[in-house]
């Protein structure tokens, strides 16, 4: 199965899933989308941007300020943002790959199940 059709998949099966983004963390910029048809091009950027922040070039500064993590640490692979409201799950493509995945859920799933089904996507694509 091609991305585009990976994402597409897990947009329709995994519970509460709002949207699948693919896109560049380097640049904010969002690639694919598949999404819920209520969310405009303004949500998918919001959340590309928060997947830049966590996983993006300059998410190193960030880290240091939330975690306290030492300059020149590893990249992270995953974050996941929970707010009592919606989960977003990014995860990179690699580890020096500014490609991510970002999932959108309404926490009709659980971040374990989200997390689990965005690595194997990324295992598969990537």
């Amino acid at each position: 199965m091609s991305l585009v059709e990976e994402m597409s998949r897990l947009h329709r099966e995994l519970p509460g899933c709002r949207s699948v983004l693919f896109g560049d963390a380097g640049t904010g910029i969002v690639l694919r989308a598949c999404a819920d048809a209520d969310l405009r091009q303004e949500d998918h950027d919001s959340c590309m941007a928060d997947a830049a922040d966590w996983l993006g070039p300059e998410a190193e500064r960030l880290r240091a300020l939330v975690f306290g993590a030492s300059p020149g640490s590893a990249p992270v692979a995953e974050a996941i943002l929970l707010d009592g409201v919606e989960l977003r799950v990014f995860r990179r493509f690699g580890e020096a790959s500014c490609d991510v995945i970002c999932v959108r859920s309404d926490n009709g799933a659980t971040a374990e199940l989200v997390s689990a089904a965005v690595q194997q996507l990324v295992q598969t694509d990537g």
